[in-house]
């Protein structure tokens, strides 16, 4: 690939990084959803991998709309570090609902890695004026952060609050949802 020249690029990269991650998230879902002991995180697992796929196309109408493919040379190795490092957790545990926990666990760290990607292409996008990519970008974020926060209120849940080998702390009220919500800044683009 070409270097970086400028801002378009750079939005460019960042779209093709997300339209890897999100490939290689379909993947990894369905093999988590192998390995989920609860049927719950099962469930949840199944019903990311829908959004996922609605994000997948949402990147490709950014694709149109740039008038480019995905980069081929945007191998996303964070991507691949990230996905390697959840499995291991996962096949290196041995109480079930431990490994449910490192696959939340996984999946939130791929999350997290999505959204900091999509936060920085909505405002490539505002910056070249290129509302429509922010548009279409908007709710593959608040699917993301949903999917977060799926994960996060799971396994502070009841689920898991009777099992010694897991623990959570909260601040004190039962109020677990405080403790897992993502926060938008006011400065995000709307």
């Amino acid at each position: 690939m070409e270097q970086l020249k400028n801002m378009r690029d750079l939005l460019h990269w960042e779209i093709s990084n997300l339209y890897y991650s999100f490939h290689k998230q379909l993947a990894l879902l369905a093999t988590f959803e192998e390995y989920a002991h609860s049927p719950g995180l099962n469930f949840i697992l199944n019903n990311q991998s829908r959004g996922v796929l609605e994000n997948i196309s949402r990147i490709d109408r950014v694709f149109e709309e740039l008038n480019e493919k995905p980069l081929i040379e945007s191998s996303a190795s964070t991507v691949r570090s990230l996905i390697a490092e959840g499995l291991d957790a996962v096949e290196l545990t041995t109480s079930l609902y431990v490994r449910d926990a490192s696959i939340i666990s996984a999946m939130q760290s791929l999350y997290h890695h999505d959204i900091a990607r999509l936060i920085m292409a909505r405002v490539y996008a505002h910056k070249l004026s290129k509302h429509e990519i922010d548009r279409l970008l908007t709710p593959s974020l608040d699917q993301i952060n949903r999917n977060d926060d799926e994960l996060c209120l799971f396994i502070a849940g009841e689920d898991y609050a009777e099992n010694p080998a897991i623990t959570f702390s909260g601040n004190g009220d039962n109020n677990n949802t405080a403790m897992c919500r993502v926060r938008k800044p006011s400065s995000w683009p709307q």
